[in-house]
């Protein structure tokens, strides 16, 4: 039987759900700039005649000295949805200039692409080696943003000139998916097991796999820009990202299999991090009397920042954690203060990043709800 609290859980979930989905039909019936529109800013009439010749392809005229260049515009997988990107060729196919045009992906990462002169190496190349290889070094902390800019060139080139590229589609499983794999089949285990020694060496091993390598090394883990875009559509490539469809579905099926938040417990590095923090400070568990408030705001501010993403379809916006921060970083200054509170909290208060400000824990709270609405009724109907 329901009783008023479970009732009131399957009202807010609904409630959640309809919003959710309202606030993505909006993002995606936002009007989006023509490809002619986004030329225009970077090619005004009054000084060029742009000429369509497909839908990769464009044909630029300058309008003093008559000079005449090649534009192509592909497409590519970024961190949180499609990075489109402009390359003009001369009559040689040497790239003269790289342009992008639209992209949602973090500010500060995606800046590591100019710092690090990715798009200045490019100039010069012949586009037509972008099929044959990758030309040109990935950068360190943006990979998927720069595979992005590699395939968007592979994509507009082989397109505008009709040339037969078939882009990988297969899953690449390596060492980044054997580790996830092995870090939620140990916080599994865990959870469900009895010996309290063994469980102890468990999780250190667990807490140390993620933070080395999770953290400090791949830079992985779950936000929530990735699912205000997954909701919006977006979803990552396969090819190069098995990894997060394993992390974050994985991490799913274990909440709705064993009611068990086995990320938030044991995978998630910056949770791992907090720990260490704890033990440095002996720090202590914080539950005032009113922390079901505190728990309620945390889950309002990351609905209401998720909703604002999926309305305006910008994923970008959704990203407030400090992972980048702390582990890369990688941050605007808003972030590295609010990593450095969290920091010195961290030395008194046990995790209060994941108990008090994670949106991923309330992303995750919303799942376990779901389930257990979904149970009662099921029980119910029975």
């Amino acid at each position: 039987m329901l009783t008023n609290k479970s009732y009131r859980i399957l009202l807010k979930v609904i409630v959640i759900a309809i919003l959710i989905l309202l606030a993505s039909l909006i993002g995606r019936n936002r009007a989006q700039e023509s490809q002619k529109q986004l030329l225009a800013k970077h090619f005004p009439d009054t000084l060029y005649n742009l000429e369509p010749i497909n839908t990769s392809k464009w044909l630029v005229r300058s309008k003093v000295g008559n000079n005449e260049s090649n534009i192509y515009i592909g497409e590519g997988n970024g961190y949180n949805g499609k990075v489109s990107v402009l390359v003009k060729t001369g009559a040689d196919t040497v790239i003269d200039n790289v342009i992008i045009l639209t992209h949602n992906e973090t500010v500060s990462y995606f800046k590591k692409l100019g710092t690090n002169n990715f798009f200045k190496k490019i100039t010069g190349k012949d586009v037509f080696t972008f099929l044959e290889k990758e030309p040109v070094d990935v950068i360190s902390g943006a990979t998927i943003s720069s595979i992005a800019v590699i395939q968007a060139i592979q994509v507009g080139y082989s397109n505008g000139e009709n040339i037969l590229f078939a882009q990988p589609t297969y899953p690449k499983f390596g060492l980044l998916e054997i580790l996830v794999l092995l870090l939620l089949t140990m916080g599994l285990i865990i959870v469900k097991i009895k010996n309290k020694k063994i469980k102890k060496y468990l999780l250190w091993a667990s807490m140390l796999l993620s933070f080395i390598l999770l953290g400090l090394v791949y830079n992985q883990h779950i936000t929530l820009s990735r699912v205000s875009a997954i909701l919006n559509g977006y979803f990552p490539s396969l090819y190069n990202e098995l990894y997060f469809y394993i992390l974050l579905f994985g991490s799913i099926l274990i909440i709705l299999l064993t009611r068990k938040n086995i990320y938030c417990h044991s995978v998630c590095p910056f949770g791992v991090a907090q720990g260490i923090l704890a033990k440095t400070g002996n720090a202590k568990t914080y539950r005032p009397k009113y922390y079901n408030h505190l728990k309620l705001l945390q889950g309002f501010i990351a609905l209401v920042v998720l909703l604002i993403s999926l309305a305006l379809n910008n994923p970008t916006i959704a990203q407030y954690e400090v992972f980048g921060a702390f582990f890369q970083l990688t941050a605007n200054t808003f972030l590295f203060g609010l990593l450095f509170i969290v920091i010195i909290l961290s030395l008194f208060i046990y995790k209060p990043w994941c108990n008090f400000m994670c949106p991923i824990d309330s992303v995750f709270t919303y799942i376990d709800h779901s389930r257990k609405s979904i149970v009662k009724i099921w029980k119910k109907e029975s």
